[in-house]
């Protein structure tokens, strides 16, 4: 989600930009595995909205038929209730991914394209892909996987990516499985106070899924047990997730139509750096991620958008400034996303940032807020060039 949401934000502004996407879909852990038996979003299970930008978002998507609302039998509302629409869960619809889709409308994507290193030889950068190749030459880049995967790609690149080492992120097994008869006397949504399995969701209930179908069902597994296991066999994990789900249920369950595991890897930021973003020294190369601010998609969102407002322009990028303002640019950004959880009352929306961006623009920043394209992670790249020169 950091990925497509700064592409979309770095377009709208006026940038060209491309995008390589390590794995064959978007969104990174917003997923949907379509199998014969069904759908599962074995990834994110829903959204919420703290910010009004993010609500401004699934707003629109929702009139665009991309996201809807989830009501699941069984879920709790915490004591005393939190404010907004962080009370409500979204989620796309027919899948999670579907939410994503409409953010990448008009990017030129690189699907299964996974880069290995960044160079920049003559004054531009360069990326290298696993498999050799060299794709040239770019103005800019940002790099939004996962903090593991981001630290060695960007360590050589300046003391501003130093701390990300400190982001920790949890790994997460999680099952899918399919049932010919419902699961009777289970609610929509399970979370168990002991045992592996953290979360349990009757997928088939939520809206537009299955359709009449068999039963389906996702389950996520705690961290603990995820990194006791971390490199089991997706089988054998499987198998041991059904007998823990009978666990759960207090019964042994119906032999599975479909049963499977995927591991995420990097799941859950555990240990978030509390900074939107991350600008190098030369402010030509990003960083943004869940890893920044927290583990919700929403932040993975923010920390995209925030990438935007100070990344080099056409008219012309105030080289090293930013890397000497790193905290001020940070500033800008927490700023900015305070307000806008928490707008001013009495005043338009912008009105405190059009003061701001003044002040901002004597350290070479260039804050452009706007209705921003631009948190779960994708694991991309993105790569910038300023329109009207030779794309290389």
């Amino acid at each position: 989600m950091a990925g497509v949401a700064c592409a979309a934000a770095l377009r709208q502004a006026g940038l060209d930009v491309e995008v390589f996407e390590k794995s064959r879909g978007l969104g990174g852990r917003i997923a949907t595995r379509r199998r014969d038996a069904g759908s599962f979003d074995h990834g994110a299970q829903y959204v919420t909205a703290r910010g009004t930008r993010f609500e401004s978002l699934l707003r629109r998507l929702g009139e665009a038929g991309a996201v809807t609302e989830w009501q699941p039998q069984g879920r709790q509302i915490p004591h005393p209730p939190s404010h907004g629409l962080d009370q409500t869960w979204f989620i796309g619809t027919p899948g999670m991914s579907a939410m994503v889709k409409p953010l990448a409308e008009g990017l030129r994507i690189h699907r299964g394209t996974r880069i290995a290193a960044l160079e920049k030889p003559n004054g531009r950068w360069c990326l290298r892909t696993v498999d050799g190749q060299t794709v040239e030459a770019f103005d800019a880049v940002a790099v939004t996987v996962p903090a593991p995967q981001a630290s060695p790609l960007l360590a050589a690149h300046g003391t501003a990516f130093a701390r990300i080492e400190r982001a920790a992120m949890a790994p997460c097994w999680a099952a899918m499985m399919t049932f010919d008869a419902p699961i009777a006397g289970a609610d929509d949504v399970l979370r168990p106070a002991a045992g592996p399995i953290a979360w349990a969701a009757r997928n088939s209930a939520k809206p537009g899924r299955n359709g009449g179908g068999p039963e389906a069902w996702v389950i996520h597994v705690g961290p603990a047990w995820s990194r006791a296991h971390l490199e089991d066999e997706a089988r054998s994990v499987a198998r041991d997730l059904l007998q823990a789900f009978g666990e759960v249920l207090g019964r042994t369950p119906p032999q599975p139509g479909h049963l499977s595991a995927h591991r995420w890897r990097y799941a859950l930021c555990e240990t978030p750096l509390q900074t939107p973003c991350l600008i190098g020294d030369d402010g030509t190369l990003g960083a943004a991620g869940d890893w920044c601010l927290g583990a919700r998609v929403e932040a993975a969102y923010d920390s995209g958008w925030a990438l935007e407002p100070g990344w080099p322009r056409a008219s012309g990028a105030h080289s090293g400034s930013r890397g000497r303002n790193q905290q001020a640019f940070e500033t800008l950004q927490v700023l900015r996303l305070e307000y806008d959880l928490h707008p001013v009352a009495g005043k338009p929306r912008n009105a405190e940032f059009d003061r701001l961006a003044v002040a901002v623009d004597v350290y070479g920043f260039r804050h452009q807020d706007g209705p921003g394209l631009g948190h779960v992670q994708q694991a991309c790249l993105l790569a910038v060039r300023h329109p009207g020169r030779h794309l290389g």
